[in-house]
């Protein structure tokens, strides 16, 4: 029998009468050699159809069980070199079951397409459903890997009309991935197709597509096509459909098996059967109702008691994190800091008192995009308590007078606009009236477009005070904390007198995904992390939190300050 892999498994499961089943895995999940052996068993266990997930750092369309063993996956080692390698050892002893790729183009991007598509044809992949390029994007992976004899299987959901179905479809092989958000059931007897199902059944009768409906009624249409025998289960992250082949009378991906009757449900202008069918899985009365009642029946109840760390999953109690110094203690994962947690951390005995800042004008543009700065200003302000994003303090480190300005990433991500820079200027400049050291924690995605020209001015602006530092002969200590990114590294983040940062802390310009996509070359590992420039001589230091102080007051000491007794001015209101 000629055609691929998949055409030949349809064929034969058309030829029986009956769905396939199709399992989704993720590679690497727990680790290489479980994950393999759970591939190498799914045949054995009914699977028509294998789809292999490779593990991704940043999804974004998979849900809690997926996202959970994905990152297991990477934090066990698994690469995608590993997850070719799974196949072809797969391959060594099953040359009949289709194994379809499943993930995101970023892996297979840094992998390189030309050799992707080699290795993966060589290791036996039959085909590819990568969720974030749509058809628009065919001349980037889809058609060279049709080309090159796999599979490009695209996704149609119940919201493609009929106008972007056929864009949907052009260069879609091996069948449609059709997602539904309605839930798996038998079909009615004697119903007819909804609007979701004649999209199913469209799909369906082109007769290289999979129907991927999940309200099974397409099957029994009086007078259509039958897709029974292209029926095949979606993807699924917790485990595997129930399936009775024998009398099989439900859906392959999760139906009701056979010989168990559906539980009845009374509804309102119910079709056939005298008033009682099967319960649809209602969006408005499963999903949007609760959510409505949750809304007035809300209890008081505390939020964030568990953080989880972004590197590792690990749980860890709030408080436990707070007196870590929001370190997390298993991975040494830095968690950001608010203003207030920085300041009580870094000055002795949590005692400073904030500078105050003179006032500048609000919205001098007008800004609009969807909505008003004014408002995205009002919602920051809410959020973090804070004027702008950054509030300057004076205070003592180990009985070493200081200023020290901090820049909240939590507020419109650190930006730099005209109040962020006229806050860092008048802390210099107290810095210089008192001839005290000056500490600048930076935390900043770059300036702040909402104010266009006027905030790179503060770029020119924070550097002219800078340079009033050096003439006063004032020391001025920047840590750079993650992330510090754009203007903000092109200016006074990068002009102290000493550089230190944080573990693992992000700084650059451009992000590396940026640079890649435009130098067409994959980074060094580590490229713009903390570690890799001290290696590289951009940073002086990268310090743990927890000796930060220390290294702060003697760096201060080295540099000429005194430890001295200090009055603290009055708090601003």
């Amino acid at each position: 029998m000629t055609g691929s892999r998949i055409e030949r498994r349809f064929a034969a499961l058309k030829a029986e009468g009956r769905p396939g089943l199709v399992t989704f895995t993720t590679a690497g999940d727990p680790d290489y050699e479980t994950s393999l052996a759970i591939i190498k068993g799914l045949p054995k266990a009914g699977a028509d159809l294998i789809e292999v997930g490779m593990p991704f750092s940043d999804p974004m369309a998979d849900g809690p069980a997926i996202q959970a063993s994905g990152q297991r996956a990477l934090k066990a080692g698994q690469t995608l070199r590993k997850t070719l390698a799974m196949v072809r050892d797969f391959r060594a002893g099953d040359g009949d079951t289709p194994i379809i790729l499943m993930g995101y183009y970023n892996p297979i991007y840094i992998y390189g397409n030309d050799k992707f598509l080699a290795d993966a044809k060589a290791a036996g992949v039959d085909g590819l459903i990568v969720v974030d390029l749509p058809p628009e994007a065919d001349d980037e992976l889809c058609l060279p890997a049709v080309k090159a004899g796999i599979n490009f299987i695209r996704l149609a959901t119940p919201t493609t009309d009929d106008k972007r179905l056929p864009t949907v479809l052009k260069n879609t092989s091996g069948f449609v991935y059709y997602v539904s958000i309605t839930a798996l059931r038998r079909p009615r007897r004697g119903g007819q197709g909804s609007g979701k199902n004649q999209t199913a059944h469209h799909i369906a009768g082109s007769g290289r597509f999979r129907c991927e409906e999940r309200r099974a009624g397409c099957c029994n249409r009086p007078g259509g096509r039958r897709c029974r025998g292209r029926i095949g289960g979606g993807r699924r992250g917790q485990g595997f459909a129930r399936f009775r082949r024998a009398g099989h009378q439900g859906d392959a991906a999760g139906g009701q098996p056979a010989g168990r009757r559906p539980r009845p449900r009374r509804t309102l202008g119910a079709t056939g059967g005298g008033g009682i069918r099967n319960r649809p899985v209602s969006w408005i009365s499963n999903v949007v109702r609760p959510k409505i009642r949750n809304l007035l029946n809300k209890r008081e109840v505390g939020q964030n008691l568990w953080i989880k760390c972004p590197e590792t999953g690990e749980m860890v109690f709030h408080r436990d994190l707070e007196a870590n110094d929001f370190v997390i203690p298993g991975s040494g994962y830095h968690m950001r800091m608010t203003t207030k947690q920085r300041f009580d951390h870094f000055f002795d005995r949590h005692e400073y008192g904030l500078v105050p800042v003179p006032d500048v004008p609000v919205d001098p543009l007008k800004f609009r995009d969807e909505r008003r700065y004014t408002e995205r200003l009002r919602d920051a302000r809410a959020k973090t308590g804070a004027a702008d994003a950054v509030q300057v303090a004076t205070g003592a480190v180990e009985a070493v007078p200081v200023v020290a300005a901090v820049q909240d990433f939590a507020f419109m991500g650190g930006s730099l606009g005209m109040a962020a820079g006229e806050a860092i200027i008048t802390g210099m400049l107290t810095a210089v009236d008192r001839k005290q050291p000056f500490v600048l924690f930076a935390a900043s995605g770059g300036a702040r477009m909402q104010e266009g020209v006027m905030s790179l001015m503060q770029l020119p602006r924070t550097t002219v005070a800078v340079e009033a530092m050096h003439d006063a002969k004032v020391p001025y200590i920047v840590v750079l904390t993650n992330p510090t990114m754009g203007g903000v590294t092109a200016s006074y983040a990068m002009l102290g007198d000493v550089h230190l940062a944080e573990p693992g802390a992000l700084i650059g310009f451009a992000g590396p995904r940026v640079i890649e996509q435009t130098i067409r070359e994959k980074l060094p590992e580590g490229f713009q992390r903390s570690e890799f420039l001290q290696k590289h001589g951009m940073v002086d230091l990268v310090v743990h939190r927890h000796k930060l102080r220390e290294t702060i007051a003697r760096l201060c000491r080295l540099l000429g300050a005194e430890s001295q007794p200090m009055l603290l001015p009055a708090a601003a209101e």
